[in-house]
């Protein structure tokens, strides 16, 4: 096998056993950042619930790193949230 598809299946193979680790984490950081990344909500209620959920995760006193891991898709999820409060106006 070529050697760069080679390393392309190689590099599938540990981003599925990190998506893996992720959603089954102890983390309650690590389990959001799975939401928010590769389980993402399918409905208005299911994206509120987890804006609820990163909000109170964020102004707690977890580690300011796992809060930095979130705050990466913040911006995606007040924009998906912002999309859905206009669509009520």
């Amino acid at each position: 096998m070529d050697d760069k598809l080679q390393s392309l299946l190689g590099e599938i193979k540990n981003q599925k056993k990190i998506r893996e680790e992720l959603k089954y984490s102890n983390s309650e950081g690590d389990r959001l950042f799975y939401c928010l990344c590769y389980n993402q909500p399918k409905n208005k209620e299911g994206w509120f619930a987890l804006k609820t959920k990163v909000s109170a995760f964020l102004k707690s006193d977890n580690p300011e790193s796992e809060k930095q891991k979130l705050m990466q898709y913040t911006e995606m999820l007040a924009m998906i949230i912002s999309g859905y409060e206009s669509m009520e106006d």
